[in-house]
């Protein structure tokens, strides 16, 4: 049954208890209505929780795509550099011959550097979605710990 018919049983239970004067009905509506705000609060938690599983999962496919993209950029940027220095090269060898060693040297350490910039990049994206994945999961105990709520008080109307 939806959440709208459970809540309105257990209010006749506890309206019809008040009325009779019936304290164990009165009871039990009132904890059938709390049975379904906790089951509809475990819903709203786990729905929560999905959304924010999902969410970090993005955010996580971002990271790599944009880490993605400036690899790319930086292995583009030093094919640039380096047919510029071919093209130099070809233009006067012997004026660029003792300059050669030290241009490919820069070119290098740039490379290094970028690829190290992207390694901190990943590293940074990475955290962030084990953050935001640890809150997925957080979010998830908290839905479960209301749906085992929601089965206890369940629980103490049968009982009750």
């Amino acid at each position: 049954m939806s959440g709208l018919v459970e809540k309105a049983i257990g209010k006749v239970k506890e309206v019809a208890g008040d009325v009779r004067n019936r304290p164990t009905l009165k009871r039990e509506g009132e904890l059938h209505q709390k049975k379904v705000e906790a089951e509809q609060e475990a819903s709203r938690r786990k729905a929560e929780a999905r959304r924010a599983k999902s969410e970090a999962e993005v955010t996580a496919r971002e990271r790599e795509l944009a880490a993605e993209e400036t690899r790319l950029r930086a292995e583009e940027d030093a094919d640039a550099r380096t047919a510029q220095i071919e093209r130099e090269r070809q233009e006067g060898h012997r004026r660029i011959e003792g300059q050669t060693a030290e241009r490919a040297a820069a070119v290098d350490r740039e490379t290094e550097a970028q690829q190290r910039a992207t390694r901190l990049d990943e590293v940074a994206g990475s955290r962030e979605r084990q953050e935001t994945l640890a809150e997925a999961v957080q979010a998830e105990k908290q839905a479960d710990d209301a749906r085992r709520q929601a089965e206890r008080i369940d629980r103490d109307t049968q009982q009750g």
